[in-house]
């Protein structure tokens, strides 16, 4: 392999998948599932944006968008506390 690889990862609170899929994590911890058929429609269109994203940051934008048009209110509320998260990870891995 040459070049470079970039991974970006979405990472849960305990509760996470519950409150923005509607299906508890241990169902899906430590198993083999098709993403859409665990997670609903549209994770396939949110793969294909993630990979043609040319940032960290526009990936981030893309996941962030796709979330939060899940559960729009909750994600108003928490707004500052997800852009303070990007900005330290932007800093820290710039």
């Amino acid at each position: 392999m040459h070049g470079r690889v970039d991974a970006f990862t979405i990472v849960f609170q305990p509760g996470g998948m519950l409150v923005l899929f509607s299906v508890p994590a241990e169902k899906l911890t430590n198993d083999h599932f098709d993403g859409e058929a665990a997670l609903g429609r549209g994770l396939g269109e949110l793969e294909r944006r993630l990979g043609d994203a040319a940032s960290f940051t526009d990936r981030v934008r893309v996941a962030d968008e796709y979330l939060c048009a899940k559960r729009p209110a909750f994600c108003r509320a928490q707004h500052f506390l997800f852009s303070y998260g990007l900005h330290e990870l932007v800093n820290v891995f710039p």
